[in-house]
């Protein structure tokens, strides 16, 4: 049917997650944090929600797949706040998507990072 939208339901999952490694700005560890996320939703087929380039799908034209979009996008949500912390959370949990959230953590991170 022309016009349909596939989109699979995936989850991100942190087994191969280094377990000390928490963005932390007193590390400076944005690089070696974002090098890995990138990695890791390049592997698990994540990679289009953190970049912002598969747009959610319209809600009503395609229900089932814009339902997904948005379990996938929270699946990949909690990834990142399980790996951030609390004082990060609090700054970027009330963004509504990965993406934006991952951009707000880069521009602070990049910003304060090393020139601070």
């Amino acid at each position: 049917m022309a016009g349909d939208i596939t989109i699979t339901e995936c989850y991100m999952s942190d087994s191969s997650w280094l377990a000390n490694l928490h963005l932390n700005l007193a590390k400076s560890n944005w690089e070696e944090w974002s090098f890995l996320l990138k990695v890791k939703t390049n592997r698990l087929g994540f990679s289009k929600w953190l970049k912002g380039t598969l747009p959610q799908p319209d809600p009503i034209l395609h229900p089932k797949a814009h339902n997904i979009w948005e379990t996938n996008d929270c699946s990949l949500c909690g990834f990142i706040f399980k790996h951030i912390s609390k004082l990060d959370y609090n700054a970027v949990s009330h963004l509504p998507t990965s993406h934006l959230i991952f951009v707000e953590l880069q521009q602070h991170y990049e910003k304060l990072g090393m020139h601070a």
